[in-house]
């Protein structure tokens, strides 16, 4: 690849080789068969130098990266400075969880962790889940099978960043495989003191969310979760600013709704768990 290749830059992170992405044309490949998976793990240590959100398709410019053989079959990781953004490609249209930060990484370094375990779709930062969404397709399926650093979709989107450390599992890692994995890079990349998992960040949930125009012009939205749990519901007009709307508690079932007026100019939905309510 000669001047496509990334850069390698020692002593970069905690004593660490890592190797530079110039976001320009820089990339490395892989050949690894990932269709059919019913479980895959994911992991990145690394750093986004120039932020970028994924495009139209948020699968531009990622980090890790597969290819399409069909419609929505991408399989990447992108940990940029404001969000990750993340798919198990199945075919399974609108399938694209996204994570926004409460602020920006700027050109620090994270861990990130993306777990496939049938039809649950996880991801870990830092190790706490931010996001964890189920109802997916159960297996991996129209996915080429090369794999790709530092280049996104079409293949012709480049990663501007560093990547110190890639994991790829063809399973879902347990949960306590996933923690030693945490310890282990905290304590190589960042020291002794990221070593230990923090559950400080919530769960971030799409869930399902049904949208239906109810009286007075008002939008209601039909959301799942777990049952008997409180929620948070959060509304944004740009995917990246989030303001708190209400609380709401799972029924027995399950389900929990609310109403927004779309004069307000919210477009954008998600759900946080909160707790268990008293």
């Amino acid at each position: 690849m000669g001047g496509s290749q990334p850069t390698l830059v020692a002593n970069a992170l905690n004593g660490q080789p890592v190797l530079q992405y110039d976001g320009v044309n820089d990339f490395l490949t892989f050949g690894l068969n990932v269709n059919g998976l019913s479980g895959m793990t994911l992991c990145l240590v690394s750093a986004n130098t120039a932020d970028r959100t994924g495009g139209s398709t948020e699968a531009e410019n990622a980090a890790l990266f597969w290819n399409q053989t069909q419609g929505w079959g991408c399989v990447y990781l992108s940990p940029f400075q404001q969000r990750v953004q993340m798919r198990f490609g199945t075919t399974q249209t609108y399938n694209w969880p996204t994570y926004v930060r409460s602020s920006s990484l700027a050109a620090a370094y994270s861990r990130t962790i993306a777990v496939k375990n049938g039809t649950t779709d996880a991801l870990y930062v830092n190790g706490s889940l931010v996001v964890q969404e189920s109802g997916k397709m159960a297996s991996v399926a129209g996915c080429q099978t090369t794999g790709n650093l530092g280049r996104g979709y079409d293949n012709n989107t480049f990663f501007a960043g560093r990547i110190a450390e890639v994991l790829v599992y063809r399973r879902a890692l347990s949960d306590s495989e996933r923690q030693r994995l945490n310890a282990y890079l905290g304590s190589k990349y960042f020291g002794s003191a990221a070593a230990t998992e923090s559950s400080a960040s919530p769960v971030i949930s799409s869930g399902t969310l049904n949208l239906e125009r109810v009286a007075n012009g008002l939008l209601r939205c039909v959301a799942t979760g777990e049952p008997g749990q409180a929620y948070e519901v959060l509304g944004s007009t740009d995917m990246i600013h989030w303001e708190s709307l209400a609380t709401k508690n799972a029924s027995s079932a399950g389900d929990f709704d609310f109403s927004v007026d779309p004069e307000t100019g919210w477009k954008f939905f998600k759900t946080r768990l909160v707790s268990s309510p008293n």
